[in-house]
């Protein structure tokens, strides 16, 4: 294939803020890789699809560390940053849910058709696009544009189709909406978000597992795993009536993927930054998700006032939370409705006593096994616009 570079200094467009006055790091997060970046990029994809494809991380992959401080973030994760750009060129239908998922056994899986499937894994670890010039004519044309406006980017024709290469990758959209304090809580709620408050912090700080973009290609747990289960235990002996914690991700950028835990309480939710420890909310139970103040947290990663947009543990898209109530035996493990879910995260039994109780957390008390209590199950999603 005979290509063509083209080299422009050319804002980037709606798809994504001006970072002309950003720190240098930022810009990473946003898709714009220097030459080393960009090759350290290519490398990890390389070891994450090897992972995909063989059902297990090769050797290589476990001594594998990004060095650039932007790409050794805790925040940056280049797992998904395909999905945007090929929708964009309408190479795939837009979806709710990102293709490469992580399966309940901690396996990753590539979702989708074997073409949709080849096109993401050869934008990550070649940055190539392929558009069919006569069956995807609107795709095309904006493949065209994003050329234009990616620095260096080559391109040419193989076949009927234009095919670049070093085109950058588009940043997410989704409108904000602010969430909505709640000024009520109750005694409970109140003690258990106090307990958050002195907790976290310490907890993100002896989290040593890697991060998630490095968990990603070497599997086992990460230190986003690490804060869960500290703070799950943790919140399991406070004296509150009911309380589940999940994981949810803030989106930001092309590369920018901020882990949150998610406390919900019968009467409201807050946010909890699993890096540094920090808390926003408390929020209506209901009320849509705000990660802005916490993010606020990470200037060199976040562009203030750029888009959000929050998944949930499958990577599919949340607005907010959603409860549904339902029967259980008493109050459950946090994050975990079984007794043996609590036994594989080394917790203690959902029918403890109150003397093993108390040993833990004087002020708290056993709840009765046949009391009822509303459990918030999976968030609610957006639907395809």
């Amino acid at each position: 294939m005979r290509t063509m570079t083209l080299a422009c200094a050319v804002a980037l467009g709606s798809s994504g803020p001006l970072l002309a006055q950003s720190p240098a790091d930022r810009a990473a997060f946003y898709g714009v890789l220097d030459t080393s970046q960009d090759a350290a990029v290519k490398q990890w994809s390389t070891y994450l699809w090897n992972r995909i494809e063989t059902g297990s991380p090769s050797e290589a992959a476990a001594a594998f560390a990004f060095t650039d401080p932007a790409l050794a973030s805790p925040l940056f994760q280049p797992l998904r940053a395909a999905k945007k750009t090929l929708e964009g060129l309408e190479v795939a239908v837009e979806s709710p849910c990102y293709w490469v998922a992580t399966t309940p056994t901690g396996d990753l899986v590539a979702i989708g058709d074997a073409a949709l499937i080849k096109a993401t894994k050869d934008y990550m670890t070649l940055g190539k696009l392929s558009t069919d010039l006569g069956g995807n004519i609107a795709g095309t044309s904006e493949h065209l544009n994003k050329i234009l406006s990616s620095e260096g980017a080559q391109f040419g024709f193989e076949g009927g189709s234009l095919v670049s290469y070093g085109v950058q990758p588009d940043t997410v959209a989704a409108a904000y909406v602010g969430g909505a304090p709640k000024f009520d809580v109750g005694p409970g709620t109140m003690n258990a978000i106090g307990v958050i408050l002195g907790t976290a912090p310490a907890i993100a700080a002896s989290a040593t597992s890697p991060s998630e973009s490095l968990r990603a290609i070497r599997g086992g747990a990460s230190r986003t795993d690490d804060f869960l289960t500290q703070l799950a235990l943790t919140l399991w002996y406070v004296d509150v009536n009911q309380v589940v914690m999940t994981r949810v991700d803030a989106m930001f950028g092309a590369y920018g993927d901020f882990p949150l835990a998610l406390v919900q309480f019968e009467d409201a939710y807050v946010l909890v930054d699993t890096v540094n420890g920090t808390l926003a909310g408390p929020f209506e139970p209901t009320s849509p998700f705000d990660a802005t103040s916490l993010l606020a947290n990470h200037p060199d990663a976040y562009e203030p006032d750029s888009h959000i947009l929050y998944v949930d543990d499958k990577g599919c898209r949340m607005i907010s939370p959603d409860f549904t109530p339902r029967t259980s035996r008493g109050r459950l493990p946090v994050g975990w409705d079984s007794e043996e879910g609590m036994r594989q995260i080394g917790g203690v039994r959902a029918g403890r006593s109150a003397s093993d109780h108390s040993a833990h957390a004087a002020s708290a008390t056993p709840t009765s096994a046949s009391s009822t209590t509303a459990f918030p199950t999976r968030g609610r999603r957006m639907t395809d616009a």
